[in-house]
């Protein structure tokens, strides 16, 4: 069982999780994303080659929130999700189709405009509810820790940050100990209580973290 392989002691295991305090970070590499739509705009920072910084600002520079963590909690693959309204965006070129059709047939500008205006709003709808987002989810407990929008005018830039994410956490993972598996409970529990993950999200992380190394759950 999991439980069984212990490779650190308890102590040893909370200080390399633990991120040195702010005049002991040496930042590595820095990446700012203000999405599309969005009253937040977010600062990612890797600093000493094995902790990532998130700070959260609201759109006028005013920070809300900021955490760290080692990024041996992350999975090394992030995960897409893609959403949008379909059904608006075909509306928008049905609407669009029929407006042309009538204005010809009826030889009636007014109604083809009054149409067609119709036809942009849905597909202007269509185009604000539209979101494409990468997960980079905890290792263990597989929550959400880092999001990134990809509705930004920097994508060369966030493909860059993540191509960076990626090889720090591949270079930081921990090993399959129990003494790491109750670190990552508790900074899990930690990034619920600061807001960064829902209670919901932190549940599930915790249940499943406690089967990886057959605890039972209260």
């Amino acid at each position: 069982m999991v439980e069984d392989i212990v490779l650190e002691s308890p102590d040893r295991a909370a200080s390399q999780l633990l991120p040195p305090v702010d005049k002991a970070r040496h930042v590595n590499y820095e990446y700012e994303v203000k999405p599309k739509f969005s009253p937040n705009q977010y600062c990612y920072r890797i600093f000493n080659n094995a902790f990532l910084e998130i700070e959260k600002r609201d759109k006028h520079g005013k920070k809300i929130a900021q955490t760290a963590f080692h990024l041996g909690l992350l999975e090394p693959k992030p995960k897409k999700s893609r959403s949008t309204a379909w059904f608006m965006f075909i509306g928008a070129i049905l609407t669009a189709v029929a407006a042309m059709t009538m204005g010809l047939y009826l030889n009636d500008l007014v109604l083809a405009a009054g149409t067609g205006a119709f036809s942009l709003m849905l597909f202007i709808v269509h185009y604000c509810s539209y979101r494409e987002i990468s997960f980079f989810y905890s290792r263990s407990g597989k929550a959400p820790l880092v999001a990134l929008s990809h509705r930004c005018g920097c994508k060369k830039s966030l493909r860059k940050f993540v191509e960076h994410l990626k090889r720090g956490i591949e270079k930081n993972t921990l090993p399959a100990s129990s003494q790491y598996f109750a670190e990552e409970t508790r900074w899990h529990r930690t990034l619920k209580d600061e807001g960064w993950i829902s209670n919901e999200d932190y549940q599930k992380a915790r249940n499943r973290i406690m089967k990886q190394f057959n605890r039972r759950v209260r």
